[in-house]
């Protein structure tokens, strides 16, 4: 069983509360430190999220070992069903991870940003430094919360692609024992 899609929408849902409006964020440390804040809240999600999946899964397990059903029916169902979450388990958990590494590199940016307050400006949608070495060090934290992001796509569009083969295969394997 993929991770839930209702989990995977609270994340994205609860991560773009956290970075809206990013460089508004940066024109004060009450703001920076209420983004913080914020973001402690949203690994607090994400473990209450990791926490539930791997609770429905275990319960999951338990409940269909105890169905009754003939035997040979029921240990196909669980085959399958823990075949389909060693496929699944390692993305899962690298999601997971990257959502937290996300939090932590974000964590990182706000704290260096705290660190250097007064040192730069936000005009607009631009954010002006007064030294080479804080631009240069934003801008390696941005570097670092891209790749994460983009890591975190990939894995968004691997389970999304994982359960379009499941339900592919399913389709099929159901129009094959209607003919």
């Amino acid at each position: 069983m993929p991770i839930s899609p209702i989990i995977l929408g609270n994340i994205s849902k609860e991560k773009c509360n956290i970075v809206y409006a990013y460089i508004d964020t940066l024109k004060s440390t009450d703001k920076i430190n209420k983004s913080k804040k914020n973001l402690e809240t949203y690994m607090k999600l994400l473990d209450k999220y990791e926490a539930e999946h791997n609770d429905l899964i275990k319960n999951f397990d338990n409940e269909a070992s105890t169905l009754e059903l003939p035997n040979s029916y029921k240990s196909a169902f669980l085959n399958g069903f823990r075949k389909s979450q060693i496929e699944v388990h390692d993305i899962v958990n690298d999601f997971f991870k990257v959502e937290k590494d996300s939090c932590s590199k974000y964590n990182d940016l706000l704290n260096f940003m705290l660190s250097i307050q007064g040192t730069y400006t936000v005009q607009g949608n631009q954010i002006l430094f007064k030294t080479n070495y804080t631009l240069n060090k934003y801008n390696e934290y941005i570097n670092d919360i891209q790749q994460l992001s983009q890591k975190e796509a990939d894995i968004q569009n691997s389970i999304k692609e994982n359960q379009k083969l499941k339900r592919d295969k399913l389709i099929n394997q159901i129009n094959l024992n209607n003919k």
